[in-house]
């Protein structure tokens, strides 16, 4: 009889990713890496093993932006044929007289875009993620996403 060997799992990564929108409208940041380098997207990164995702949702803009956010609302969560990563996006809110600083090498610019008026965006997710969130801003209700 053979020994039973243990499952093999190839799990997801996941990661999270924070909507900050005021009167400026929504702040992003240019990628200074591969992939998609010299395009646009939210602050964003991989949960670490252990973290809570709200936790690494606040580090992340924290450590890129040198903000401090707070949560406000579960825009969705995102997921892709294919795609081993499982992204969670939150809305967050930051101090008014709080200004955005490039914190990491990773990141060329920042800058607040209307929702209209959009640079082009890094991932494909990006536009459904922004459609959802106005869908929540008009509605004031979470979304499914497709």
């Amino acid at each position: 009889m053979s020994t039973p060997t243990a499952p093999i799992y190839h799990d997801p990564k996941v990661a999270v990713a924070v909507i900050v929108a005021d009167a400026r409208g929504i702040l992003l940041q240019q990628r200074a890496m591969e992939p998609r380098i010299d395009r646009w997207t939210f602050p964003s990164g991989y949960v670490d093993r252990g973290e809570q995702v709200e936790r690494a949702a606040e580090r992340e803009v924290a450590e890129e932006l040198g903000l401090a956010v707070t949560l406000t609302h579960l825009i969705g969560v995102y997921s892709e044929p294919g795609n081993p990563v499982v992204l969670i996006v939150y809305t967050g809110d930051v101090p008014s007289s709080a200004t955005p600083v490039v914190q990491e090498t990773g990141i060329a610019a920042i800058g607040y875009f209307a929702p209209d008026a959009l640079p082009p965006l890094a991932f494909d997710h990006d536009a459904r993620i922004i459609a959802d969130w106005q869908a929540f801003v008009r509605d004031g209700q979470e979304v499914m996403p497709r």
